[in-house]
């Protein structure tokens, strides 16, 4: 069975790399354009695996980490931000949160397949 991974942005390039860059691998891919989106699909999928923008419509990316880790049902769920902002300060509030790990964009597509398979647990 493949791993469900939801991958939220608001960019469609970033869709496409994704999807490039993981299709080898095991994984079901599922988007979200959006926070709420996001919430909505987390809820309804529990995926394995989550790879979140910080910018984004409606919510932004550290609402959506608040709101997962704050249910029960979610709260165990891997998250990787994939983001723009590569600040200090910006990678510090998402540990804080809760966040288990942070690629910037742009993204070295090796490093990505490595931390998604590293949480997945494929080799």
């Amino acid at each position: 069975m493949p791993k469900k991974i939801l991958l939220v942005d608001d960019e469609d390039i970033i869709h496409q790399a994704v999807k490039r860059a993981l299709e080898k691998g095991p994984y079901q891919l599922v988007s979200a354009y959006n926070g709420n989106e996001a919430i909505q699909k987390t809820n309804e999928l529990v995926p394995d695996l989550l790879l979140l923008d910080i910018n984004m419509p409606e919510k932004d990316g550290y609402a959506v980490v608040r709101e997962i880790r704050g249910r029960k049902e979610t709260r165990h769920i891997p998250i990787i931000m994939l983001t723009g902002l590569g600040e200090v300060v910006d990678k510090v509030v998402g540990y804080e949160l809760g966040v288990e790990d942070y690629i910037t964009k742009p993204f070295d597509v090796e490093k990505l397949r490595q931390h998604v398979g590293s949480f997945l647990n494929d080799k």
